[in-house]
């Protein structure tokens, strides 16, 4: 269980970050909501990878493994976010933060069931 809350500090401290610059584009940039997303969610997976090799996964998997891994996940994740937001707000035309609410909880079970069984899985 403790797994599980640790994934979820840093998925939220991952997650402040990226709305923060997904609002922030929202209001200063004339992007489709779907480039904003993209733009906080890369920049949140920075600090999600940090966060969760040494402080959730304690992984003993080497960063030369560890790493590809998790950007082959956040690149399937990172797809799947921008789907769900493209088909919810720009495509439906739902509010801009619900679109992304989903997507964000959508990506959170993907994440960790990834994370936990094959990113920082023992080699």
């Amino acid at each position: 269980m403790r797994q599980v809350t640790r994934f979820l500090a840093v998925g939220a401290a991952a997650t402040t970050l990226q709305y923060v610059i997904y609002g922030t584009l929202l209001h200063a940039a004339a992007w489709p909501a779907v480039a904003d997303s993209m733009a906080g969610y890369f920049a949140g997976s920075l600090l999600s990878y940090g966060l969760n090799y040494r402080l959730t996964f304690a992984s003993t998997r080497s960063h030369g493994s560890a790493v590809p891994r998790f950007y082959v996940m956040v690149a399937a994740a990172f797809v799947l976010n921008a789907g769900i937001v493209a088909v919810l707000v720009d495509g439906m035309k739902f509010n801009a933060w619900l679109g992304q609410v989903a997507a964000t909880a959508t990506c959170l079970v993907f994440n960790y069931v990834v994370s936990r069984f094959w990113v920082y899985a023992d080699e």
